[in-house]
């Protein structure tokens, strides 16, 4: 039962993705593969596995993937196996596993794991009041479900949970917080609208992922959610985000500034950074995230190309810093997330929903589907851009996905071979 289960996993997780990334439905691929883990997760045969001391089931499926599947076809670089272990594959080989890590492109995900908020009518109301839209919400008011749907498409960036984004890839996790602030012990994720995912359960997650995959190497980027146009939580002290992260990641995966500068190779764990740590040793990252505003997806990438390649970066603060990190998303203006709103309320009731590359004049502030636009179009500028394809170490994303995360990896064989 073992091998069967094993090649099985080894099929969904690998051979679905070698073959060519542009030939692939990824949504499909995605689905499949979160339905195949939950349902291994929760059979009686993997937890049997799991608690038998005799046994190592990461190691056994690793074994049986290594031996059929890998992500690159040509014979004479270096193998990735499997999303979830690619910074380790990587490690095995010698040019590759001496580098720093901040030597390598990392996938990351913008709000990670915000895949919910809960509407709060009153921060609503005055965001509509605010983008000159009162009278859009006072006749929407009772249309509970458009209500929802818009909210949905401001603040809600991903479809993929942490345990999803680490399972394709992800090594940078940028995580809103804030408090409830009914009970400002209980931290949740946030953009605006608090979700109803805890920081303690993201903390988990990731604590539960570096455990079956310790040779992975992850940023944690922890901080404080805040919208201009309103917010439904409150303030999270840095002492009770030290007293969260030191409860539910082990202290033995919690890495210290001092590592980046060690080959990856030697070491595994969890980077933190985001905050003013009274006990943890952070890690400090450089960001375009002031570029990402703009009313469309190009002015989006033209801003980060022309930051790049002039080198503006590099007078940017904090000059002292350990990774370089692009923000590849669009944070909206007003005047976008009017457009945006209006355009939806005008096409309630659509058969078909907003292509972006035929409405992406209405639909920027739309989180997911202004990122189908936005992502393929930084890859493309990043491909032709040599200053870029060898500067970046982070690429922060929304709408994570199997596809644009691959295409991060692969930056990492395609600089040194």
């Amino acid at each position: 039962m073992l091998s069967k289960l094993s090649v099985i996993t080894a099929l969904v997780t690998i051979g679905l993705i070698s073959y060519s990334v542009n030939s692939i439905n990824f949504d499909q691929i995605e689905t499949k593969l979160r339905n195949f883990r939950q349902t291994i997760e929760n059979s009686k045969t993997f937890q049997n596995i799991q608690n038998d001391p005799n046994l190592n089931p990461i190691k056994v499926l690793d074994d049986v993937q290594r031996k059929k599947y890998t992500l690159n076809m040509d014979p004479n670089i270096p193998e990735i196996y499997s999303l979830s272990s690619w910074i380790s594959d990587l490690k095995t080989n010698p040019k590759l596993g001496s580098l720093k890590i901040n030597q390598l492109a990392l996938p990351g995900a913008h709000h990670a794991g915000l895949t919910n908020v809960i509407t709060n009518e009153t921060v609503i109301s005055s965001m509509f009041d605010k983008i000159g839209l009162q009278a859009t919400y006072k006749e929407k008011e009772s249309d509970k479900q458009f209500i929802q749907s818009t909210v949905n498409s401001l603040f809600v960036p991903h479809r993929h949970d942490i345990d999803d984004m680490l399972f394709l890839g992800a090594r940078y996790l940028d995580l809103k917080v804030a408090t409830d602030q009914t009970k400002p012990s209980q931290v949740y994720l946030a953009h605006c609208l608090l979700s109803n995912i805890t920081l303690q359960s993201a903390l988990i997650s990731i604590n539960k992922f570096i455990k079956k995959n310790p040779g992975e190497i992850i940023i944690i980027d922890v901080s404080q959610a805040y919208y201009p146009l309103g917010n439904s939580g409150g303030q999270v002290s840095s002492y009770l985000l030290d007293s969260i992260i030191r409860e539910n990641i082990d202290p033995q995966y919690i890495l210290t500034r001092q590592s980046v500068s060690k080959p990856i190779s030697s070491y595994g764990g969890v980077y933190i950074t985001g905050y003013t740590s009274q006990i943890f040793s952070t890690i400090v990252l450089k960001s375009s995230w002031q570029l990402t505003k703009g009313d469309n997806s190009m002015q989006v990438v033209t801003n980060l190309k022309n930051y790049y390649e002039s080198g503006a970066y590099v007078k940017q603060q904090p000059l002292d810093y350990d990774f370089l990190k692009s923000n590849t998303y669009l944070t909206p203006s007003e005047t976008t997330l009017q457009q945006t709103v209006i355009q939806e309320a005008d096409s309630e009731g659509r058969q078909f929903p907003l292509d972006p590359l035929v409405s992406a004049e209405y639909i920027p502030a739309d989180n997911i589907q202004s990122s189908r636009l936005t992502n393929p179009l930084f890859f493309n500028t990043l491909n032709r851009s040599p200053k870029m394809y060898q500067a970046l170490s982070i690429i922060e994303m929304a709408d994570f996905n199997s596809g644009d995360s691959i295409r991060v990896i692969q930056l990492n064989i395609n600089r040194h071979f």
